[in-house]
């Protein structure tokens, strides 16, 4: 119950900021974006290489503007037109350092990995809330399916959770809670339908579905980079989710996917 606790009041004070930073301007969803992808990929090299023990930081430092930078050129056309020092001098520096030598190399590539990961997911992100007008509901929409589907899978599987999904990768995730995931998802799209109505509830429904599939694939793959440097949580920024790329990795998957149906198919 304690950890309960803790879990509910980090995700009400971040669910608070966040929706101010989504509400509040297109260059605070950017920015707010920006620092998540940022963040989530200075988790993902402290734990598969040593970063965080080479000062100063050097192999960090480009990776970390990389995908910072990606959801910010998204939502502002001048620094479209800046893409070259803004995107491409830390990507070649990344590059460079790959090249370098081997001690750079496994860092660099850690950078490259990770902004294919996070930065770019999260610039689709930044796209649909702010790329074509500013849409804010939307993006909330697709995060409220995406959390919906983790608290309806932690209730469900921890109350009905008998049939492992993944037991080498995630011991703790059943069959029955990827059903009520969805089962909550697939609710909360209804609601969406009648209370934001950016998109039809047809629409919402499909994206709860994508929310699942997709979601519960992120998570097991963050399971399974954990499990592979026996670790228990990417960060300690989060009391009770753990850090940053704990908190978001559903996100990771469920963005492109999203973006993919809004643009190209509805």
């Amino acid at each position: 119950m304690k950890d309960l606790s803790r879990r509910l009041l980090t995700a009400l004070a971040g669910a608070a900021i966040f929706l101010a930073a989504l509400y509040g301007h297109p260059a605070s969803l950017a920015f707010a974006f920006g620092l998540i992808s940022a963040m989530s990929l200075w988790e993902l090299g402290r734990l598969t290489s040593d970063w965080h023990r080479r000062p100063p930081y050097f192999p960090a430092l480009p990776a970390f503007l990389l995908g910072f930078a990606l959801p910010l050129t998204i939502v502002f056309p001048e620094l479209q037109r800046l893409h070259i020092p803004f995107l491409v001098a830390p990507l070649v520096m990344l590059l460079a350092l790959a090249l370098k030598d081997a001690g750079n190399r496994k860092a660099a590539q850690v950078g490259l990995v990770g902004a294919l990961w996070m930065g770019l997911p999260l610039a689709a992100m930044a796209d649909l809330g702010a790329g074509q007008g500013f849409e804010p509901e939307l993006v909330m929409g697709i995060l409220f399916l995406i959390w919906s589907n983790d608290v309806g899978a932690y209730f469900a599987g921890s109350r009905f959770g008998r049939t492992k999904l993944a037991p080498s990768i995630s011991p703790n995730k059943s069959w029955e809670g990827v059903f009520g995931g969805m089962a909550l998802g697939l609710a909360m799209a209804l609601a969406l339908g009648q209370l934001v109505p950016v998109l039809q509830t047809g629409e919402w429904l499909a994206l709860a579905v994508a929310a699942t599939v997709f979601g519960t694939l992120g998570d097991l793959a963050e399971s399974r980079l954990k499990r592979a440097f026996h670790t228990k949580d990417s960060g300690g920024l989060l009391p009770g989710h753990g850090g940053f790329l704990d908190r978001f990795d559903s996100l990771f998957f469920v963005a492109p996917v999203a973006w993919l149906l809004i643009r190209l198919i509805f």
